[in-house]
């Protein structure tokens, strides 16, 4: 699932970080299979979901500005990904994206005042961003964000990692 934070100001780990911009970030494999990310219509908020390949590369970059405010539904493969969708799926889908890596990240930026009560609100938007795995999304089984708990992956400790690795 998608991660939603509050940094101060002396937080490093993304370029600028400020207080009126709440962050929503997920890693994503796609090597196993696709992923589908939806988030709900934002009204006059502003926000945008810069989407990254392996070597943080921007590969899409939905947003008020690019994309307009109104819910999507986001398909992402990666480049082992051969497979097709039936009509019914084709038609929940707003966007296929492909990355040219087996791993993807979103960092996802929406404009909040700053202020407590406005926090809130932007807590009920992230509250509503949907990430999870091609086979959840066609299942219908979840309809919401939280009926959806994805399985702790398992870990091999001796995987090993290559920036080489597509």
């Amino acid at each position: 699932s998608m991660q939603s934070i509050i940094h101060s100001a002396s937080f490093r780990g993304i370029t600028t970080p400020n207080a009126d911009t709440l962050y929503s970030t997920a890693w994503l494999d796609l090597d196993d299979e696709p992923w589908v990310f939806s988030h709900p219509d934002m009204g006059n908020r502003y926000y945008l979901f810069p989407m990254y390949e392996h070597w943080m590369s921007v590969i899409e970059s939905p947003g008020t500005r690019t994309t307009g405010t109104g819910a999507a539904t986001y398909l992402f493969t990666g480049p082992k990904w051969n497979g097709t969708l039936s009509s019914q799926l084709k038609q929940r889908i707003t966007k296929h994206i492909r990355s040219p890596s087996r791993y993807l990240f979103i960092l996802g930026r929406t404009y909040c005042l700053g202020k407590p009560e406005d926090y809130v609100a932007v807590h009920r938007l992230q509250d509503q961003y949907f990430l999870r795995p091609l086979s959840v999304f066609s299942s219908n089984k979840y309809q919401t964000p939280q009926e959806y708990n994805p399985p702790v992956p398992k870990v091999n400790p001796n995987y090993g990692f290559s920036m080489t690795d597509k």
